[in-house]
């Protein structure tokens, strides 16, 4: 056993400190990495009226499958295309409004006029490439529901 005891000198202190904001860099770096990879673009004024928000549509598409109707609302290739069937698979017949925001700005919903075309509604012009939040009122007048999808066009 030798007789030297241990000196933490400078040396260490700086191989201490490089270290240790080197590991809290390299946190940051990949959180802030994976933040902007999955950040849907969604903006949410007030957080408390965006959970109302919420459960008000989950509780639309409760209402929706306890009477059997199945809604899709969708943009292929930046085409709104809205599917809505009642229990017996038939289109509803009420004509649902539809309105268009474009996510991550917070800004106005665009009213969007969609054509039947066989069971099925479509916009006549298509979304240019962005993250879109579609929102669909669809049903007779006295028992509407709520339908709300996020979409990513051309990306």
């Amino acid at each position: 056993m030798s007789g030297r005891s241990f000196v933490f000198t400078g040396r260490h202190m700086l191989a201490t400190l490089v270290v240790f904001f080197g590991v809290v860099i390299a946190v940051n770096i990949t959180m802030s990495v994976y933040a902007t990879r999955s950040f849907t673009g969604l903006v949410a004024k007030n957080g408390y009226v965006a959970s109302i928000d919420y459960a008000r549509d989950e509780a639309s598409r409760a209402h929706a499958a306890e009477r059997g109707w199945q809604v899709e609302l969708t943009a292929p290739q930046g085409i709104v295309t809205l599917e809505a069937r009642d229990g017996a698979g038939a289109p509803l017949a009420a004509t649902p409004t539809v309105t268009v925001a474009e996510a991550g700005t917070a800004g106005e919903e665009t009213s969007l006029a969609l054509t039947r075309i066989g069971e099925v509604l479509r916009a006549g012009e298509p979304l240019p490439p962005g993250h879109y939040v579609l929102h669909a009122e669809v049903g007779p007048s006295e028992d509407r529901i709520v339908w709300r999808s996020v979409v990513v066009v051309g990306q």
